[in-house]
């Protein structure tokens, strides 16, 4: 009997445990990069599979055992970006760096499908953007830092399936995040802050996702599509005081067949200048609206965290009501 007290105390104190951890996890907003790592480096460069080899990075570039290009601080001045890689095939991830004061923070063009990830970055005060990514597909842009004073956080020109996600773009000259010529982006659980031109920018791109991201104090459009966009979906957005003070709406739709809410549950977006009836009108030659604007913001614990509760809090039960039977 004393045995089985004990195991079923150490279920309900890693139950505790684990319900603490999640809720810390789901409340830090603080990205993982971590500056104590970093070592100074000069510029990478790297337009042939060859040069990985020789600058000696770990890993084989494979898809299992990608090179790592980790934990460099590289400030290469406005002539030249920090990081610069084209023409590759093998597979790489971009991780932990400090990317300052060049052209560039990541410039990525023409590489193989699917072998690039950056993550966890800081990009900033670089002369253009913080990312540039160019005829390149299959690509993950996750918890990076993307600001301040870069032209623009991140821009895609002739991409496809490209997720951006869990990224800050705060304080950029321009926009946040611009995708060009683009199908299939993805671009999810941002923040675009403070960004003197736009949050998130569609120009010319299509069956693309702007969905539960935090879009404020840009100073024009939260989200704006240009003309030629056609069958995004933007939805549980949290838009906050963009287009301060103007009487505009915070967003723009030029484009044709956009929906600004998700079909499934018929719930649009957050405006924090709604009134609280009736939809809430895009301005923009589309003439379109979100027809289910949300009365609150979103909010990603509220809907995540009785998921995990119910499944942490299962794993006790189970085990007390099978003990229970047993006797």
């Amino acid at each position: 009997m004393m045995k089985i007290k004990n195991k079923l105390k150490s279920i309900i104190i890693l139950f505790c445990l684990s319900l603490f951890l999640l809720y810390f996890q789901m409340g830090n907003d603080v990205l993982a990069f971590d500056e104590s790592l970093l070592v100074p480096s000069d510029r990478i460069e790297i337009h042939s599979d060859e040069v990985f080899e020789t600058l000696g990075f770990s890993g084989s570039g494979t898809e299992t055992d990608p090179y790592i290009i980790e934990n460099l601080e590289i400030s290469a001045g406005t002539y030249y970006s920090n990081i610069d890689i084209a023409n590759t095939t093998k597979y790489f991830i971009i991780r932990n760096c400090h990317l300052k004061g060049g052209y560039h923070g990541i410039k990525i063009i023409d590489v193989a499908e699917g072998t690039v990830q950056m993550l966890e970055n800081l990009c900033e005060v670089n002369m253009k953007y913080g990312i540039w990514l160019e005829n390149t597909n299959d690509v993950y842009i996750a918890k990076n830092t993307l600001g301040p004073y870069n032209t623009l956080g991140v821009r895609l020109e002739n991409c496809s399936s490209v997720t951006i996600t869990e990224n800050i773009c705060d304080g950029n000259n321009g926009a946040g995040i611009i995708f060009a010529n683009s199908e299939n982006i993805t671009v999810t659980r941002n923040t675009a802050r403070n960004n003197v031109y736009i949050g998130i920018e569609n120009k010319y791109s299509n069956d693309s996702l702007i969905a539960y991201n935090q879009i404020e104090y840009q100073s024009e459009s939260g989200v704006k599509i240009a003309v030629g966009g056609c069958n995004n979906i933007i939805h549980h957005n949290n838009f906050i005081s963009n287009f301060a003070g103007t009487g505009q709406a915070q967003a723009t739709d030029h484009g044709a067949c956009n929906i600004w809410y998700d079909e499934t549950t018929l719930e649009g977006n957050y405006w924090n200048d709604w009134d609280g009836e009736g939809n809430y009108s895009i301005d923009g030659t589309a003439n379109c609206c979100d027809l289910y604007p949300l009365a609150k913001p979103y909010s990603t614990e509220e809907a995540t965290f009785p998921y995990y509760l119910f499944i942490l809090t299962f794993i006790p039960i189970t085990y007390i009501i099978q003990r229970k039977r047993k006797q």
